[in-house]
């Protein structure tokens, strides 16, 4: 038990006791199962010092050791809730490592596996983009053969149409 604990204690059973007007040593016997005859005198004193119990009889509670007595168990409560908070977050956390290491493997093959076909689809867009302006290039040249190919054709046609047509022909 921490000191707080063991000065709750003491100050219950003072309470307690007060009205059997218990001197010191037969307030001792009532509680040395849970406190030793060294903490029962420290606490004693320091409980007499601070104004806790009455300076004279030692046996009564005064009004600040009354509400000395609910800060302390006020306090011992929120310990306990602390460390309960404590304990609970380490449960969880304990879960959250195994389901981490659970699935760490998978999810990080998977992340390998996109990233490297993320790489892939990059590299094969930037070649794609390279094909098609070398297929722009050829694509122009093929529209400027065209027209070649059509004003010689339209040429053709007008000196074919300069010629006067053969009568003979037609007989």
């Amino acid at each position: 038990m921490n000191d707080k604990e063991l000065k709750i204690i003491f100050l219950k059973r003072k309470l307690e006791s007060e009205s059997k007007k218990l001197n010191r040593d037969d307030f001792f016997e009532l509680i040395k199962d849970e406190i030793g005859w060294r903490k029962y005198n420290e606490i004693n004193s320091e409980s007499v010092r601070n104004s806790l119990l009455d300076a004279q009889t030692h046996t009564k509670l005064t009004e600040l050791g009354k509400s000395t007595l609910s800060t302390l168990e006020s306090d011992v409560k929120q310990e306990f809730k602390d460390k309960e908070a404590v304990r609970k977050k380490l449960h969880n956390d304990s879960k959250l490592s195994d389901w981490q290491v659970k699935t760490f493997w998978f999810l990080f093959v998977f992340g390998i596996f996109g990233g490297l076909y993320s790489g892939y689809d990059i590299i094969k867009n930037l070649t794609k983009e390279e094909n098609v302006k070398s297929k722009q290039i050829t694509k122009e040249e093929m529209e400027s053969e065209l027209s070649k190919l059509r004003t010689l054709i339209l040429s053709r046609k007008k000196d074919s149409s300069s010629i006067p047509p053969n009568p003979e022909k037609g007989k």
